[in-house]
Order: C-alpha cells, then sequence, then structure tokens
C-alpha cells in the first residue's frame, strides 16, 4: 500500500488487538496481514475509497481509533470520538456488482455483537443496527451502529467496493442531540467489552457471510436479515420521494433488499433516498 496524502502511515496494532487477531488467522481470510491501524483519520471510508482508487488489494481493512469527520448514509456525520467506538472500513474487490452487499454484512455485525454480548441488536432497513431499550428516551429503538457502503465502477463492472461500519461501545462522550437517538454496547449491557475481540469477530463474521452472498445463497441471507429486523413488518415510516415525502406501514423487504412499504392500496418498493421512522 502506498500511503497517500492527508494522513500519516498508519502504526501497529495495539498489543491486545494483534494477540486476538494472531489468534483468529484461520477465520479472518484475506483480512488477516492486512489490517491497517490509525491512531485518528478524517473519515475510515474517505481513507479506502482513496487507498482502493490507488490498487490497495481485497481485504484490506483500515481501523481508527478516532474519526474526525466521519459520515453515515446521506452525507450525515457520524460523531467518532477517540476510544469509544469501534471504526473501521474495508475494501473488497467482487469484479461485478454484488447486491445485498449491505444487507450482508448488517447480519454479520448483528451476529457478532449478540454473540459476544447476548443483547437483541436488530437490524434497521437499510443500514442501521438498533437496539430496543427500556430506557426512557423519544424512540424505543435507538441506533448502536451503522454501515456505509461505496462502490466505483462502470457499464455493470465493479472496481472495487468499500464497507464502512461504525459501532459505539461507550455513551459518555457523544453529544446530547446524539445521545437521544442512540446508545452504545456498553450502556445496554453494562459493562465493559473487549473492543479488539469485537472487531475480529465482526471481520470473521463478515468473510463467512461474505462467502455465503458469493456463493449465491441470497435467500439464506435474507431470511436472516427478515428474522433480525422485526420493524420490516409493521412499523411506520416516511420516506423522500423526488420532490415530496410519503408515507406508509412496511410489509417486508423483497428479494432485491428493498423495503416494502403499503400506502393506501399499493405497495411501493423504496430502494434508496432520505427516510425516517417512527419507532
Amino acid at each position: 500500500v502506498t500511503f497517500l496524502r492527508h494522513h500519516k502511515p498508519p502504526g501497529p496494532l495495539p498489543n491486545h488487538l494483534q494477540s486476538v487477531v494472531s489468534a483468529n488467522e484461520s477465520r479472518l481470510g484475506y483480512f488477516f496481514g492486512n489490517i491497517f491501524y490509525f491512531d485518528e483519520v478524517t473519515s475510515t471510508n474517505d481513507l479506502a475509497l482513496e487507498w482502493a482508487d490507488n490498487g490497495a488489494p481485497e481485504g484490506t481493512v483500515i481501523v481508527a481509533r478516532a474519526q474526525t469527520a466521519g459520515r453515515g448514509r446521506q452525507g450525515r456525520r457520524w460523531v467518532s470520538p477517540a476510544d469509544v467506538g469501534l471504526y473501521a472500513s474495508l475494501i473488497l474487490r467482487p469484479g461485478r456488482v454484488v447486491p445485498l452487499l449491505t444487507h450482508t454484512v448488517g447480519v454479520a455485525l448483528a451476529e457478532s455483537l449478540r454473540a459476544l454480548t447476548d443483547l437483541q441488536i436488530e437490524l434497521k432497513w437499510p443500514n442501521d443496527l438498533v437496539i430496543k431499550t427500556t430506557q426512557q428516551v423519544v424512540s424505543e429503538y435507538r441506533k448502536v451502529g451503522g454501515i456505509l457502503t461505496e462502490s466505483a465502477g462502470r457499464f455493470g463492472s465493479c472496481q472495487y467496493v468499500v464497507v464502512g461500519f461504525g459501532i459505539n461501545l461507550e455513551a459518555s462522550k457523544l453529544p446530547i442531540e446524539v445521545a437521544k437517538l442512540a446508545t452504545s454496547v456498553e450502556a445496554e449491557l453494562g459493562d465493559k467489552v473487549d473492543s479488539a475481540r469485537l472487531m475480529v469477530e465482526s471481520l470473521a463474521a463478515i468473510v463467512r457471510w461474505h462467502k455465503i452472498l458469493l456463493e449465491g445463497q441470497t435467500d439464506v441471507i435474507l431470511n436472516r436479515w427478515r428474522a433480525l429486523s422485526p420493524t420490516s413488518e409493521g412499523a411506520h415510516v416516511e420516506w423522500r420521494g423526488q420532490s415530496e415525502w410519503h408515507g406508509g406501514m412496511t410489509v417486508g423487504i423483497d428479494d432485491g433488499g428493498a423495503l416494502l412499504v403499503r400506502k393506501e392500496n399499493q405497495i411501493e418498493r423504496v430502494l434508496a433516498g432520505e427516510i425516517r421512522w417512527t419507532l
């Protein structure tokens, strides 16, 4: 990897992370030996896109202790202080457009969080990890993580895909306006979580579920996604069309991963754009 402008070269993996990575070589697949650690970046996705554009191989993972300009879907800011979350982006080179990649990574992250913490992490379309909380807040569902998938290609090919994810581990440093809608793994668990182990378990789960996707077993992924997303049926949602907002009740996701919403007497397929949930 040629280290490009805007960022210092990566440092060594922290000792505990290196130890957990080394102990899980067989489970990490193409990620093993390709994990790069930064004390601070603007955005792991921005750096991964830059590296991918300059030839970084499939399996490259950029991990940061902090982001100064982390971002999520629709360009929203992702607050990323040091030592309170997992911030990572990985580079894939499928050579073709691969549908359902965000759904696949969502399943992998939810499964790894559930296995490590026993928390009932759920998925909210299209890219959020949420948990149903008992705390007195605006919504009973609060966001604990998110996924941002970006790609480059043309004419049906796919040069590369960058998949970024952030998981809130500790909520004390989150701004008040964010804390109203978000939560953290440790706040819900009532205990500390091993961030190095969670990172490695997340990457290992992505390897496993990505293999299922590339084998064409999309039904396995979709069925698991649906099971992890109760809100994909029976929840009120609003979405922005070309010029105005629409509202309806969710009735599931189709085989292409689109959200299905009943609006009056018809079913609408929501593929992208701004969306608001009433939960």
